[in-house]
């Protein structure tokens, strides 16, 4: 049976229920974490593995001795994190093995192997700079912007304000800041500089001024370049202004498809991803304001919406159909993501009116998240 291993730094919830959900669709997985983190109660994982609890902080070595245990017993024919700064460290990584002059030992081939399966070839399109570039060249609207190479360039140069202020590598509103004058602009500029990844030249500090219209996100499928499937939704309720949707609205975009597809065939992307957008009315697409090269906060819905993303996606490394027409259902169903919605607001219509994603199939995660939302024990009216 085909095998994804799923790897996670920090705590991405919406990550911990793909076990369940590839596991319903043929597909067997291993999880790889921290002690604690939700991904390792997925009990429809087939194996676990543990990071060191100084593998986060520590040299690379230590990353990378975890992984590769758990790629040569388990031999996964993908990996998939939503980590971005995991995916910073296999960039690094891959480039080890890359440069290597020696013959390569066979588990260094190996995990080289299922890196450059699961990677993008280029290290170039993580850069926020680079994917709004190609985003603009496969015909989508994108806001202008200018970077910065370095916090010492940022200080000369000329800023048109209001901006944000963007790094690479970052997410979940980590590494993004708004400003309207010189003194926000320096207040977040030295805030980012003591907690984030270091811009240069390759992966630049991006100033994008502010795009306007409906807040949309899209999510799709790829692989080797083809666009396999995508859903756009509305967020109707968030728990923080700048995290992920915790209600969302399945929207049918389908004259979207040819720049996505264009997008998806430059990046030659193999994976799940999305696409931050502001939708203005009257035009044919949206602004692109984030091409997110990781799998998004809405696909844990994907058995409440009937989204094809996932299906899609695993089709195609199970080999079992040819490569399809992009496929882009005309979904109906607004689902409310828990806990997120729940801390939000306990008494939301959402959660009365369903559907609600909890993974139900996946009793040992649902008993986490449950004890995470404060209800272990409890039961609701």
């Amino acid at each position: 049976m085909t095998h994804i291993l799923f790897i996670d730094l920090h705590n991405n919830l919406s990550l911990a229920h793909f076990p369940a959900l590839f596991l319903n669709i043929g597909i067997k997985s291993s999880v790889l974490a921290f002690k604690g983190r939700a991904l390792l109660y997925a009990s429809a994982a087939s194996n676990r593995y543990q990071f060191p609890d100084n593998a986060l902080r520590g040299p690379i070595k230590l990353m990378a001795n975890t992984l590769s245990r758990a790629i040569q017993e388990t031999k996964p024919d993908f990996l998939l994190t939503s980590d971005e700064i995991l995916i910073r460290n296999l960039l690094q990584l891959r480039h080890v093995l890359r440069s290597q002059k020696e013959p390569l030992r066979d588990i260094q081939q190996d995990v080289l192997s299922l890196l450059e399966k699961s990677l993008p070839p280029s290290d170039q399109v993580y850069s926020r700079e680079h994917t709004l570039s190609v985003a603009a060249k496969a015909g989508f609207p994108i806001p202008k912007f200018a970077t910065a190479h370095s916090w010492e360039a940022l200080k000369t140069q000329k800023v048109d304000f209001p901006t944000y202020l963007k790094l690479s590598f970052e997410a979940a509103g980590v590494g993004v800041a708004f400003a309207q004058s010189k003194e926000e602009l320096d207040k977040a500029s030295f805030k980012l500089e003591q907690e984030c990844m270091q811009p240069n030249e390759r992966y630049p500090i991006l100033l994008q001024e502010p795009a306007s219209g409906d807040e949309l996100t899209i999510s799709f499928s790829a692989f080797e370049g083809d666009l396999l499937s995508y859903d756009v939704y509305r967020p109707i309720a968030k728990r923080h202004k700048k995290g992920p949707a915790s209600v969302i609205q399945p929207l049918y975009r389908p004259g979207w498809e040819p720049a996505l597809r264009s997008l998806v065939k430059k990046l030659e992307y193999s994976g799940l991803g999305g696409l931050d957008i502001f939708e203005q009315e009257g035009t044919t697409l949206p602004t692109v304001i984030e091409v997110n090269l990781r799998p998004t906060h809405s696909l844990q819905t994907a058995m409440q919406t009937g989204s094809e993303i996932l299906s899609s996606f695993a089709d195609q490394l199970t080999g079992r159909y040819n490569r399809p027409k992009t496929s882009h259902p005309e979904l109906k169903q607004t689902v409310a993501l828990f806990p997120d919605e729940y801390q939000r607001d306990p008494d939301s219509p959402h959660l009365n009116k369903g559907p609600v994603a909890i993974p139900w199939n996946d009793r040992r995660l649902t008993g986490y998240l449950m004890k995470m939302a404060g209800l272990h024990g409890k039961q609701k009216d």
